[in-house]
């Protein structure tokens, strides 16, 4: 195979081109996968004026956004773990709450800022609970880490991975 040396040359940069693309690519793809979104909302007050401040001290993220006319506010993309939501107005602190972000999940954070003092108000919500999910066909098994350290298996990539539906150990 002869060539002269300019072609050498283009095959190695346009190798090298397309191989920093298809990790460019991958990066951003599992960046993406591993965040999640903090919702809310106050209420019981009129919402203007309410600043929302979102903390993760283990990582030293910190963003603050003011709350919308419907009182509701949102947080997106953020990265796994325990944030600290601070709700103040004027500098004084209104409200104050942790929750926990998960792997493409949704975490809510709701003040109610009208409620008398001392009183204690018991909200229950549900949904009807569908046996058979007949909208996908897939099957597989999400656990974060929280309900991974409270499950009885060992600490192995087997153990785990029969945890999934429709999985069984084979033989060896």
């Amino acid at each position: 195979m002869k060539s002269n040396n300019g072609t050498w040359r283009f095959k190695r940069s346009l190798a090298a081109l397309a191989v920093s693309t298809i990790l460019g690519m991958s990066g951003a793809a599992s960046a993406a996968g591993s965040t999640g979104t903090v919702i809310g909302a106050i209420s019981g007050v009129p919402a203007n004026g309410y600043t929302v401040t979102i903390k993760n001290p283990d990582i030293g993220f910190s963003r603050e956004i003011q709350v919308d006319a419907s009182g509701s506010f949102r947080f997106p993309q953020l990265a796994i773990g325990e944030y600290e939501i601070v709700v103040t107005k004027g500098g004084t602190l209104a409200g104050q709450q942790k929750v926990r972000v998960t792997v493409g999940g949704t975490a809510n954070a709701r003040f109610d800022l009208g409620a008398p003092s001392g009183v204690e108000r018991i909200e229950v919500t549900g949904a009807r609970v569908s046996a058979v999910d007949l909208t996908s066909a897939d099957s597989g098994l999400t656990i974060g880490e929280v309900e991974f350290d409270r499950l009885p298996v060992g600490r192995d990539i087997t153990s785990v991975a029969l945890l999934a539906p429709g999985t069984i150990k084979g033989e060896s």
